[in-house]
Parts: structure tokens; sequence; C-alpha cells
């Protein structure tokens, strides 16, 4: 697993992760004075990954290799 979460940073926009840390900033901005205007949104949190989708065929094994 550590080889797909390895892959998957080199393989995002922002070359990382996301953190659980991540996460709670973005609701705390939406849940703070600051984000009092946002209503009825969607936020995604990935770091670039819908941007710049990995080629995810590269990270998995074929199901016939051994």
């Amino acid at each position: 697993m550590d080889d797909f979460y390895a892959e998957s940073a080199k393989q995002s926009l922002l070359g990382r992760i996301g953190t659980t840390e991540d996460i709670a900033n973005l609701c705390s901005f939406i849940a703070s004075d600051d984000g009092k205007n946002i209503t009825g949104s969607i936020f995604v949190s990935d770091s670039g990954a819908l941007i710049a989708p990995p080629a995810l065929g590269s990270m998995y094994k074929k199901v016939d290799e051994k």
C-alpha cells in the first residue's frame, strides 16, 4: 500500500497526498466567518488529482500477473 501512496503522490498535481489536517483546515474555513457566504458548494481536497489524474493502470498488477 505504501507503493500506491508514493506513486499517487508523485502523479498528483501538488506532488503529495492530502492529510487529515488538510481536511480539518478546509472544514475550519467553511465554518468560520470567512466562509459565511459559501452555500451549496462541493469542495474537493485531493491534491489536484481531478485536474491531473494519474495513469492508474501503472499502479496495479494485471489480474493474470503473479
